[in-house]
């Protein structure tokens, strides 16, 4: 129960990250200085929402175990790593992501809390552990991509709703 307001603000910051992508494509008389600003701060919350968050939701499940310190780091640092890719060289053919992007970590996190209540105690923490160190390799792989389509909001509109509602009922 305890984190469950992190990982339902985890799973928002995904949709606001697609929105604000959204808006800032259809802003008028931005200038290259604008976009370089907008791709730096972009950046910046993304490593703080689907990396330091995710840490942070991982430690804190397991009750701050020091075991658990190396899963915390290797999000954080593939995060920064594949935003780093990201913003040297973009989508490779215009079109795909050379590894999964950092925002569909929060998906995946969230997406497990859903089965939670089917793995009790400490199954679940380590379940945890190995699906964020799955979620590290995955950031940081060759793997082509295909960039979601613009409409794709509108599912991460309606998962983010029932993550919300999911957890802030499942506790009761």
């Amino acid at each position: 129960e305890h984190c469950y307001f992190a990982v339902i603000g985890m799973v928002w910051a995904v949709f606001f990250d697609w929105l604000d992508g959204l808006i800032a494509s259809k802003l008028k008389n931005r200038t290259g200085k604008h976009r370089e600003f907008g791709a730096q701060l972009d950046s910046l919350v993304d490593i703080v929402s689907f990396g330091v968050l995710p840490a942070l939701i991982l430690l804190s499940y397991s009750g701050f175990n020091s075991w658990f310190l190396p899963g915390g780091f290797a999000i954080i640092g593939a995060c920064a790593i594949r935003l780093s890719y990201f913003n040297i060289f973009g989508l490779s053919e215009g079109k795909c992501y050379t590894g999964v992007p950092v925002d569909n970590n929060g998906l995946i996190i969230a997406f497990a809390f859903i089965f939670e209540n089917h793995f009790r105690g400490e199954v679940f923490s380590y379940s945890l552990y190995a699906l964020i160190m799955i979620t590290v390799l995955l950031n940081l792989t060759s793997l082509q991509i295909p960039k979601f389509s613009k409409k794709a909001i509108y599912g991460i509109l309606a998962f983010s709703i029932f993550i919300t509602v999911y957890l802030c009922f499942s506790g009761y």
